[in-house]
Formats: structure tokens, C-alpha cells, sequence
């Protein structure tokens, strides 16, 4: 595996977002792993990355973390396939998918801002909700 300290980590991705499998012809064990990309019909993109790449998450105290795991990218400056939705399944059709290609970086820094506009979100709603009604 690369050398991990100049590589780019997808940090403590919740594991509902990450998906298993197996490749048929190999029986190889991988993983699909969904970003958030909004320019997907589903807000999300998936990349597949190898089991090795998906690692735990550890707390502040060194403990392993439950329900998310840190997801080692690669070398920051390496680019990397993202598929995404871009026409949802109909009874008569399937789905249709793009390929977008991004580096492992802003991949990563996808995951940074969706993160970090969620804890915005809940601090402004923890804010109104402790704020004193107007008379």
C-alpha cells in the first residue's frame, strides 16, 4: 500500500454509506463507498476502494469508534472514478450513471464540507431552538 502520510483519508464515513461485496470472478472482497456529491440525483457518488483502504475509526480516547470507519483514498494528488446518478430507474429502464473523475483530495474535501455543513445546520438549529421567543 502507499505510503499514507501524503495520501488523502475520507474520515469517519458512517458505515451506512459503505457497501460490500464481492467480485464475482475473483471472490475478491471490496467495498463501494458513497460520497456526497450534489450534482447527483441522490446527493451521492460511489467509488469502489479495497478492503484494506477501509479502516477504523478511532475516538479521542483511542478507542474504536462504532458505526463509521476512515477510508484511505490514496495519494492526494491521484485521480479516482466516481459514479454517479443521473436518471433515476423507471419500470421500463434502468437507472443511467455518469463517470465523473475527481483526485483523492477533493474527494476528500467533499467529505470535510458536508461534514462541516452539517454541524453548521445543527448549531444554528441548536441556536434557534435556546433562543428566547419574541414577544
Amino acid at each position: 500500500m502507499a505510503n499514507k502520510t501524503n495520501g488523502a483519508f475520507a474520515n469517519r464515513i458512517s458505515e451506512k454509506l459503505i457497501h460490500y461485496n464481492t467480485n464475482k470472478k475473483t471472490d475478491k472482497q471490496f467495498a463501494n463507498v458513497s460520497i456526497p456529491y450534489a450534482e447527483s440525483l441522490n446527493g451521492y457518488a460511489t467509488t469502489p476502494v479495497s478492503m484494506g483502504q477501509v479502516l477504523d475509526a478511532k475516538n479521542q480516547d483511542g478507542s474504536i469508534a462504532t458505526g463509521v470507519k476512515n477510508i484511505y483514498l490514496g495519494e492526494a494528488d491521484k485521480t479516482r472514478d466516481l459514479s454517479v446518478l443521473v436518471k433515476e430507474a423507471t419500470k421500463r429502464k434502468p437507472a443511467e450513471y455518469k463517470t465523473v473523475t475527481l483526485t483523492n483530495k477533493e474527494i476528500a474535501d467533499l467529505v470535510k464540507a458536508d461534514k462541516a455543513a452539517y454541524r453548521k445546520a445543527q448549531k444554528e438549529a441548536k441556536a434557534q431552538a435556546e433562543a428566547p421567543a419574541e414577544a
